[in-house]
């Protein structure tokens, strides 16, 4: 393997890839465009959910139930219908994400320290957007039936599993999708751009001519894919220090 061969082949691709203004623009164009969309435009956080309340109890504890929703950053009472048919109906129309369903005897199971029942009902039309918003309302039952437990009431559960988030504690989408962006870089530049530079000498005739030449296919893959690879990995150092200072 002759390092001088792969040498002149790096230095030729590197001034036909910026002296082709298509290849700049690759170089240059999808890494902003995926930063900007994955940053902004893609959200996946639930930060503020329009709640449905029923309540059939009329009972403190409903009420503290009430006030635990509103209390919460994660939700916001918007409607008070009278039973779980009206709730329905304002989840089919799109009004509110999610209803609440407090069964008559809820307070009165919560005092007796017997499970009480809560009907909750979610809009499954975004399944990831339910699959949220029904974690939030089942944490916000438990610590609140945690709470109005008598003194001396056995949990109904024996054992209480407790989740811990180690990496993105605030569960924020652009920490998750613009590490991605890192990805999708070093897969478009090493992979797509070696490829077209392999392509064009087939394209312009060239091929033959490398064929006839002392270089090896080894030679040739390497003097490809090296100048690119560098390239991706300048981008990528790019790409994490706009994150650090934007996000």
């Amino acid at each position: 393997m002759n390092w001088g061969r792969i040498r002149h082949i790096v230095l030729k691709e590197i001034l036909v890839t910026f002296r082709d203004a298509k290849m700049r623009a690759m170089l240059i164009g999808p890494p902003l465009i995926q930063l900007i969309i994955f940053g902004y435009a893609v959200n996946l956080d639930v930060e503020v959910t329009q709640l449905a309340f029923v309540d059939e109890d009329g009972s403190a504890q409903s009420r503290q139930l009430a006030s635990a929703f509103e209390g919460s950053q994660s939700f916001r009472i918007t409607h008070h219908p009278r039973d779980a048919g009206q709730a329905g109906s304002l989840l089919q129309r799109g009004q509110v994400l999610a209803a609440v369903h407090v069964l008559p005897g809820f307070g009165a199971d919560l005092a007796a320290g017997r499970p009480a029942a809560v009907q909750v009902l979610v809009d499954g039309s975004d399944s990831n957007t339910a699959a949220i918003v029904s974690g939030y309302l089942t944490r916000t039952l438990e610590q609140l039936g945690a709470r109005l437990r008598p003194a001396g009431a056995s949990s109904a559960r024996p054992v209480e599993l407790r989740s811990r988030i180690w990496f993105n504690a605030d569960l924020r989408s652009q920490d998750y999708f613009v590490p991605g962006v890192i990805v999708n870089i070093l897969g478009l530049i090493t992979i797509l751009l070696t490829s077209m530079a392999v392509v064009r000498e087939k394209e312009i005739g060239t091929m033959e001519q490398l064929m006839v030449t002392p270089i090896t296919r080894l030679e040739l893959m390497l003097g490809k894919t090296l100048p690119f690879a560098v390239v991706g990995l300048i981008q990528m150092f790019l790409i994490t220090l706009a994150a650090l200072l934007v996000f």
